[in-house]
């Protein structure tokens, strides 16, 4: 027996060809009652353009839309979950590490301030 869409020799038992990952007999499924394997899309790129989908994404949204991207495509197309994915995790850490500046930038300067109307000589300008 060969597969209609790529003609590659399959097992007499085969339901989906592994060579295009087509149903190789689309009522075996019905009869069955069984659905068909999911079977990840030939596309699936998984590329920086995905993950700086994510890190945009994540950074405008508030990290509902790439949630709802990796929901939707987390069988059908995995690279690009797994990406989007990096992209809301780079994001994230870009985050905390902003804020944690920030925090330190304003403490550093309220310090500062407060030092300067003391009078007090600090230890590192001695």
């Amino acid at each position: 027996m060969f597969c209609r869409q790529c003609g590659k020799n399959l097992n007499q038992n085969a339901v989906i060809c592994p060579g295009c990952g087509c149903a190789v007999n689309p009522g075996a499924f019905a009869a069955n009652n069984a659905a068909p394997p999911v079977v990840p899309a030939a596309d699936d790129s998984g590329g920086c353009l995905w993950l700086f989908l994510g890190f945009i994404t994540a950074m405008f949204t508030s990290y509902i839309l790439p949630i709802v991207l990796i929901v939707i495509w987390k069988d059908q197309y995995p690279k690009r979950t797994k990406a989007i994915l990096t992209g809301m995790i780079i994001e994230i850490i870009l985050t905390v590490a902003a804020i944690v500046l920030f925090i330190l930038i304003f403490v550093f300067v309220i310090g500062l301030s407060i030092w300067a109307n003391s009078g007090i000589v600090p230890l590192l300008l001695l």
